[in-house]
């Protein structure tokens, strides 16, 4: 597998794949890790991997020139394909692939709608895309994906559904341990009873936050005022602080980046899960807060949404960049019209069989078609 870093659910699902008994992994890295992201590195164990020299000018361009020579001396049945398809490493790779006759899949997020200037529209239409569909499968990031690999012209059998998934192992405690550790963490985040609104993103533009913000200042003012956390850190963390403060929305508490092994506490001590943004090719953050039980508020330009959102199930799924529609769901659970238990059920459901271990399964029928092929 070619890939971007080694992110959270990467690393899980490399583990799940090394431990399948009919897979064997290596793994390149185009990279240690980002500017933006704040995880602390961690490669898991179990599987083969190797972290490539090159560089990342930003949004994902790595230039690897490298990955010639290792796709040449790995002789691999099967090469996954992961990462920004307009990235000069992958469609090196991606070339070199076809070259030297190697089956490989690409697995990818929805093409994203952008506006972007004529060379870069050409370039897109005239390399990347020919290269994606060059691919011997197409292995989308769910049914988004699908859809948009469609509009390029993938051919239909060639399109395999492997969403993102992630070891959600960690929310599945005791319920007298998980209500002590709720009601130790509100005390020390200075609630009791109040409803609190959770949103997990990275403080950027497209993921919505400052939307959420306003949206949550409609409702601040009640006798029985909410409370909203925004777990996360990114370039706009200090303006959306300030927007806080002109709406006079006092009960929002920035948590800044908080890593994945601290995450329980945080989803635990909330009663109800927001994503407002306005594109994600997937959102990982979902699978997490179904995994912990929590009802789902997102918008429908998340890709997981579309999966793991059921419409007044376990949650609702409003529209992108409608401050209405989402202040008038999050009143819908202030006012106790919605059954949190109920709803937060359903996401453990939902979610149980999004596992990585499932996903590693998946991957190996796709792989065992491509043989046959």
């Amino acid at each position: 597998m070619i890939t971007n870093i080694p992110t959270p659910y990467i690393v899980d699902f490399a583990e799940a794949i090394s431990a399948h008994p009919g897979l064997e992994l290596k793994v390149l890295y185009l990279s240690e890790g980002e500017s933006h992201r704040d995880w602390k590195t961690h490669f898991g164990e179990g599987y083969e991997y190797a972290i490539m020299r090159g560089v990342n000018p930003g949004k994902g361009l790595y230039i690897n020139p490298g990955i010639i020579g290792e796709i040449l001396r790995w002789k691999a049945d099967f090469c996954l394909v992961h990462g920004t398809y307009t990235a000069p490493t992958f469609m090196l790779a991606a070339m070199v692939l076809n070259i030297a006759g190697r089956k490989w899949g690409f697995w990818g997020e929805p093409i994203k709608p952008t506006r972007i200037n004529p060379i870069l529209r050409l370039l897109r239409r005239n390399l990347s895309f020919p290269l994606i569909k060059s691919s011997s499968v197409l292995v989308a990031i769910g049914q988004n994906a699908i859809e948009t690999y469609k509009k390029i012209g993938v051919a239909e059998e060639k399109l395999y559904l492997l969403p993102y998934s992630r070891d959600t192992s960690i929310f599945k405690i005791d319920p007298d341990k998980r209500m002590r550790i709720r009601n130790e963490t509100r005390k020390r985040l200075g609630f009791n009873d109040e409803m609190i609104f959770l949103t997990s993103a990275q403080l950027i533009g497209r993921k919505g936050v400052d939307l959420l913000i306003r949206a949550y200042s409609r409702l601040s003012s009640r006798k029985r005022a909410p409370a909203l956390l925004i777990m996360g850190s990114g370039s706009e963390e200090e303006s959306l602080k300030k927007l806080a403060v002109d709406l006079k929305a006092p009960g929002i508490q920035f948590l800044g980046f908080v890593q994945p092994r601290e995450i329980p506490r945080i989803f635990f001590a909330a009663d109800v899960f927001v994503l407002a943004s306005l594109h994600d090719g997937w959102g990982v953050v979902l699978n997490e807060a179904a995994a912990a039980g929590l009802p789902i508020i997102a918008t429908n330009m998340v890709g997981a949404a579309r999966h793991i959102v059921k419409q007044d199930k376990n949650g609702f799924i409003v529209e992108a960049n409608n401050i209405d529609s989402l202040s008038e769901i999050m009143d819908r659970f202030i006012s106790g019209r919605i059954p949190l238990d109920k709803f937060g059920q359903k996401s453990i459901k939902i979610v149980q069989d999004w596992t990585p271990n499932k996903m590693a399964q998946r991957l190996y029928r796709i792989v065992e078609e491509v043989s046959i092929g």
